[in-house]
């Protein structure tokens, strides 16, 4: 799954006032993304935030494996939330 985290500036002052992944704000919150227990997932998220140099990805109540950016095939940490920079991936 591909997950793309983006913002809208609706009024131009430089500032995001919706916030989206794939385009849609709150799209998730009212069709969440639906998967089996224990089968493995991946997602790969970018953040394409304009004006926001840092932003959160969090998964409530969920812990996953965290791949950066790169080909390691051990995760770098078992954690519930990624911080990334514009324009970064996350695995």
């Amino acid at each position: 799954m591909v997950m793309v985290m983006n913002g809208y500036d609706t009024d131009f002052d430089t500032e995001n006032n919706f916030y989206t992944v794939n385009g849609i704000p709150y799209y998730y919150m009212h069709h969440p993304v639906q998967i089996q227990k224990d089968n493995l997932v991946r997602i790969y998220l970018v953040n394409m935030l304009e004006f926001d140099p840092l932003n959160n990805f969090h998964l409530h109540a969920n812990m996953f494996d965290y791949y950066p950016s790169g080909t390691r095939l051990q995760p770098d940490e078992l954690t519930d939330i990624v911080t990334t920079n514009q324009a970064s991936e996350a695995f």
